[in-house]
């Protein structure tokens, strides 16, 4: 398995994204906060600043590779990746390829500001295939592969 560490600086084109996204989240029925989520496309952003991997403006994935196609960034908690409903049609309609796992170096608890350094580990790039194979209760383990 690829562990990969990565660091970057939270620039203003983040945050001002970050913020717009959260001013217009419709989602009412997460217990984690809207900032926090938006946040957690950090990895995402800061890949397609520093890698191969180009934004995708859509909500069916989030970047483009040349190697990895079509990329869905996952957060890795410690119950494993939730691959929602809507990413799962996109794995199985072939749309999504890839899905890329990270974690935070150390947990943020509040949300992100411009200038901060962060860290962040991408674990793997895993085919979408062998991820729906492998889902338990919408979650997607690599202790289970």
């Amino acid at each position: 398995m690829l562990m990969e560490s990565f660091k970057g600086i939270v620039p203003p084109q983040f945050v001002t994204d970050r913020d717009t996204k959260v001013l217009m989240d419709g989602n009412t029925t997460s217990k984690v906060p809207a900032w926090y989520r938006w946040d957690c496309e950090f990895p995402e952003f800061h890949q397609a600043m520093t890698t191969e991997h180009r934004l995708y403006k859509g909500y069916e994935y989030d970047t483009t590779h040349p190697t990895y196609g079509n990329v869905d960034f996952k957060y890795y908690s410690n119950a494993g990746a939730h691959i929602s409903m809507y990413i799962q049609k996109q794995m199985r309609e072939g749309v999504v390829d890839t899905i890329a796992l990270w974690k935070w170096m150390r947990h943020p608890k509040v949300k992100l500001q411009e200038g901060q350094e962060v860290g962040y580990y991408i674990m793997g790039y895993f085919d979408a295939k062998l991820v729906l194979n492998n889902l338990h209760a919408d979650r997607f383990t690599i202790d289970r592969l």
